[in-house]
């Protein structure tokens, strides 16, 4: 028998928990149209306006640092977004671990928010915050019972007692859940891989609608190329091939971290490949970029939660 079986959900909870999950997956959806529209005319000249006005005006920042903030806080906000729509499955489920990550993920989430706009991150922090009050916080917590109860150990006419739980009579349950380091791995998965899966998508999508504009960005930071004998034919199959490669392999490190997640044996060594494999190519990837030094860090944390001792004997034992 399920937990939520035994201890009916509250609708509060309930409410919070689909807010969560739908929001989430429109915020995702959202940020591949605005990932689109970054260097349209009409983006610009909202950017022009808001520069021109305090207090922007007196931040020293022109159009294309303003469009870069933009990139990445949409790039944040999409792998936040991605990670927290499987979060909030789980938090349906009562999993407390669930509800931590999905709190510690609203933060960045709300800061990225104040560059890419919108109502959307505003609704997942107050579904996030509905989830640490009550009633929500006892029934975490195992102790939360219908309005329809006793109250004081009255019972009322026709209405059976419910018992209250003893918070220790929850820790053997607590103990056969997913252990912390699991749940961490899979969450660092999940933020990374949702957005590499945002950049790999968000990069077919330009280029298939007006490659031009992607190879006049590429020229204008690199104008040796075309010296060097690299033709806009070339760097439109790079960027289709960069793109479908990141889009499969962020596919594959979701899946395999919601399998993992689930008890599948075989997927906690096919999550561990992914972070050995993505934290080996993300070192080289720091040779020229230091930004690409945040997701090595996550995926080598990832792989180092992976291989504790009690994380391998709890997939090696049966559910």
């Amino acid at each position: 028998m399920s937990t939520t079986t035994a201890r009916p959900r509250p609708p509060q909870v309930t409410v919070a928990g689909w807010m969560l999950v739908i929001a989430s997956v429109v915020l995702v959806l959202t940020g591949f149209e605005i990932m689109d529209s970054l260097h349209s005319l009409d983006t610009r000249r909202a950017i022009e306006q808001a520069l021109s006005r305090p207090p922007a005006d007196s931040l020293g920042l022109d159009v294309y640092d303003m469009i870069a903030l933009r990139r990445w806080a949409t790039l944040v906000a999409g792998g936040s977004a991605a990670a927290l729509a499987i979060l909030g499955w789980f938090v349906l489920r009562r999993h407390r671990g669930a509800r931590v990550a999905a709190t510690v993920l609203a933060v960045p989430l709300l800061l990225a928010g104040l560059f890419i706009g919108g109502f959307l991150p505003a609704v997942i922090a107050t579904a996030v915050v509905t989830l640490w009050l009550q009633p929500a916080r006892d029934w975490f917590n195992g102790r939360w019972r219908p309005d329809a109860a006793p109250r004081h150990g009255i019972a009322s006419p026709g209405v059976q007692a419910l018992p209250r739980e003893h918070p220790a009579a929850a820790a053997p349950e607590q103990a056969r859940g997913v252990p912390v380091p699991v749940l961490w791995a899979c969450t660092l998965t999940w933020v990374f891989a949702g957005l590499g899966l945002v950049m790999g998508a968000t990069t077919l999508l330009v280029v298939a609608i007006d490659p031009s504009a992607v190879l006049a960005e590429v020229h204008r930071q690199a104008p040796d190329l075309a010296a060097q004998g690299i033709g806009d034919t070339w760097l439109t199959r790079a960027f289709w091939i960069v793109g479908a490669v990141l889009v499969a392999w962020s596919l594959a490190g979701l899946v395999m971290a919601a399998l993992a997640i689930a008890r599948v044996r075989w997927a906690g060594t096919g999550l561990l490949v992914v972070c050995l494999s993505s934290a080996a190519v993300l070192l080289l990837g720091t040779l020229g970029s230091v930004v690409m030094l945040l997701p090595f860090g996550a995926a080598s944390i990832a792989a180092g939660l992976l291989v504790r001792p009690e994380v391998r004997a709890w997939f090696l034992r049966r559910p």
